[in-house]
């Protein structure tokens, strides 16, 4: 019964999936890259900003062109799960705005800051929990809102999923040996009745 345990162990551990980084994502020009906005930015920054480092690397941006003052700026970080399992995915990050904003995962509300200090003063960390991941493509859009005044964004992501394991193709040799095993029974079947 030991022996049946054991190898029962052997066979499951074999077949276990090990996460993958699948994408990571930071704002900014030394950031790690991989957002898109709908207008052109460029880094800012404040004293009163958030000055640490997050992994992957981010840095604060806002928009430049034209500066927006009073109003919205999105951000996007698009991801694709493609050859992986989207069940197992999963996200986490850190995010900070001034002044206020809201996140997305492929539609579903993930994190939001509300008007404060607090939304920029220190970055908030977020995950995909409550959201639904696609088999393809997937986008975590930030609506970042600025209320007057200078405006940043900053923002941070990794994104981690089982791979899909590739298929195992069928041994040649495997229908020839059902073969010789169902021939071997024919004839010691038909030597029984003789």
């Amino acid at each position: 019964m030991k022996i049946i345990a054991a190898s029962a162990a052997i066979v499951v551990a074999g077949f276990s999936a090990q996460a993958a980084t699948v994408a990571i994502g930071g704002t900014g020009s030394t950031g790690a890259g991989g957002f898109t906005s709908d207008l052109a930015t460029t880094d800012t920054n404040n004293g009163a900003y958030y000055q640490g480092a997050t992994t992957p690397a981010s840095n604060w941006v806002w928009a430049n062109d034209p500066l927006v003052e009073y109003g919205q700026v999105i951000f996007t970080f698009a991801f694709d799960l493609t050859g992986f399992n989207a069940a197992s995915a999963t996200l986490s990050g850190l995010w900070g705005v001034d002044n206020l904003g809201e996140v997305f995962l492929n539609g579903t509300r993930v994190s939001w800051l509300d008007f404060g200090y607090s939304a920029f003063d220190s970055l908030t960390a977020f995950d995909g929990t409550g959201a639904t991941f696609n088999a393809g493509l997937n986008e975590l859009t930030f609506f970042a809102i600025n209320a007057g005044g200078p405006g940043a964004f900053r923002a941070s992501v990794t994104v981690s999923a089982d791979p899909i394991p590739a298929a195992v193709p069928l041994p040649a040799a495997l229908p020839l040996l059902a073969g010789a095993v169902a021939a071997v029974g024919f004839v010691a079947r038909r030597r029984k009745a003789a």
